[in-house]
């Protein structure tokens, strides 16, 4: 009896010895393997000068054609912007402008949704963006002047509300600007001006905070 549980203990004994050997067989080539990988990529790095390749560019998001892709999307014939009136201009201006002022205010910080209105009532207003103005019509080119000048001179239907008439007329100027270079795949330029005002917007009203 003691001999045979003496044979089954031996037996079970040469069966573990030789799973760790298998084991440790199949370990090897991996770890030679993965030994080669870091001698090559060191060696890479030692041989490779990475101060004169160029960067890598990345894809300009704002070159991507909002416009155009609805356009293609819904099937609508191209169609020239110069045929548009300024108060057509405006009415598209206006939502654009209105979407980049509640995009940068909703990525501030997620807060109530009355103050993100509150936020956002103050900075599209007609007294706001005819402040804005004062520091983007020197940054524009006599074409886009020319177009602010033709939406701040156009006739409207509507009456200013809670603006006087000259705010009115010119953030209608201003909203047309905004929507020429929306039309026009200029998204890039239209957020400069915007970014300009703004900046000028907030530094005036510093001003009168602190008298």
């Amino acid at each position: 009896m003691e001999k045979s549980i003496e044979g089954q203990t031996m037996k079970q004994q040469n069966i573990e010895q030789q799973t760790i050997e298998q084991e440790n067989a199949e370990q090897q080539p991996v770890e030679q393997f993965a030994g080669q990988q870091t001698a090559d990529r060191q060696e890479m790095e030692q041989t490779t000068d990475y101060t004169d390749q160029p960067c890598e560019k990345k894809e300009d998001t704002v070159n991507l054609k909002l416009d155009r892709y609805i356009r293609e999307q819904f099937q609508i014939p191209d169609v020239d912007v110069r045929t548009y009136s300024p108060l057509t201009l405006a009415f598209i201006g206006d939502g654009i402008y209105d979407l980049i002022i509640r995009s940068k205010i909703v990525g501030e910080g997620n807060t109530r949704a009355s103050q993100l209105h509150q936020h956002t009532s103050h900075l599209v207003k007609a007294a706001s963006q005819s402040a804005m103005l004062e520091y983007m019509i020197p940054l524009m080119t006599e074409e886009e002047e020319g177009v602010y000048r033709r939406g701040r001179n156009a006739k409207s239907p509507t009456m200013a509300k809670n603006a006087t008439m000259k705010d009115y007329r010119r953030a209608t100027g201003f909203e047309a600007l905004m929507g020429y270079l929306y039309l026009t795949d200029q998204m890039e330029r239209l957020v400069e001006l915007v970014k300009a005002g703004l900046a000028g917007l907030k530094e005036e009203e510093l001003c009168v905070t602190k008298k």
